[in-house]
């Protein structure tokens, strides 16, 4: 009996050893992908500075990066792979204003994100949440005008 404990405790430490090595490592990658976009807004796209840093992932996955360029503007940036396209955020509906439209049209229990988007260049906000049922529920706003253009809902997985 004493030897079946002591594997069992071997097994789950090593079980809780690797499952905390795996989240420190995600945790690492997204520290280097935000200091990757503040370097590449500051040394390489003249911003003064980096608001926020966050990824979108559509058919070509961006860094997104929010913040204030040279001229003083506030300024939205998607840095592709091999390209790069940025808008004044004096023309986007803000991201607060999206915010009151989902809390108001729909019942949210924990919103994930609202990111700006970008897609064969149509520009939108990404909002990702669950509903009291646990639904996952990604919206898409147009960017500059605030219309819904697209929404998907996620039933949750249940086991049988």
């Amino acid at each position: 009996m004493k030897k079946v404990l002591i594997i069992t405790s071997v097994i789950m430490i090593l079980i809780v050893g690797q499952a905390l090595h795996l989240y420190l490592s995600v945790q690492a990658d997204k520290r280097d992908m935000e200091e990757k976009g503040r370097l590449f807004a500051i040394n390489e796209a003249s911003f003064q500075h980096v608001d926020q840093v966050s990824t979108y992932h559509g058919t070509e996955s961006y860094l997104v990066i929010e913040g204030t360029d040279s001229a003083n503007r506030e300024v939205i940036l998607w840095k592709g792979e091999n390209s790069q396209e940025q808008v004044l955020k004096s023309r986007v509906v803000p991201r607060e204003d999206i915010l009151k439209k989902i809390t108001k049209q729909y019942e949210t229990e924990t919103i994930i994100h609202i990111t700006p988007g970008l897609d064969q260049h149509e520009k939108f906000w990404e909002v990702v949440f669950l509903d009291p049922e646990h639904k996952l529920h990604y919206l898409y706003f147009d960017l500059f005008n605030g219309n819904l253009i697209r929404s998907y809902r996620l039933h949750p997985i249940t086991s049988d």
